[in-house]
């Protein structure tokens, strides 16, 4: 894994896990897609998410607009080997390790 700025996440491409981070702050798991324009770009998150119009959560595939317009933010990108290890948790093998980052000062 590693953090990235704004600038850089807008390179990578659909499909990239991450998480926005501000710090004490680490934002849902989320999947990018395509870029919107030049500021911004679409997210799914991958998880439930509460519909508030409905009263329930759901679990659907459903994109939203990034826009949160900050460079001061940073997003923590996961790497294949991650995600990896995220399913293999998921799936019960709880003793696997996962690799560490510094959080920035």
């Amino acid at each position: 894994m590693r953090l990235v700025k704004r600038d850089e996440m807008l390179k990578l491409p659909p499909g990239t896990v991450y998480q926005m981070f501000d710090p004490n702050i680490l934002g849902e798991l989320m999947v990018k897609g395509e870029n919107s324009g030049d500021t911004d770009w679409y997210e799914q998150p991958v998880g439930a998410y509460p519909d508030f119009n409905q009263m329930q959560f759901e679990m659907e595939s459903t994109e939203c607009r990034e826009a949160r317009f900050d460079d001061t933010l940073f997003y923590l990108v996961y790497e294949d080997t991650d995600i990896e290890i995220m399913v293999a948790r998921l799936k019960g093998n709880l003793n696997l390790a996962g690799p560490v980052l510094p959080i920035p000062e």
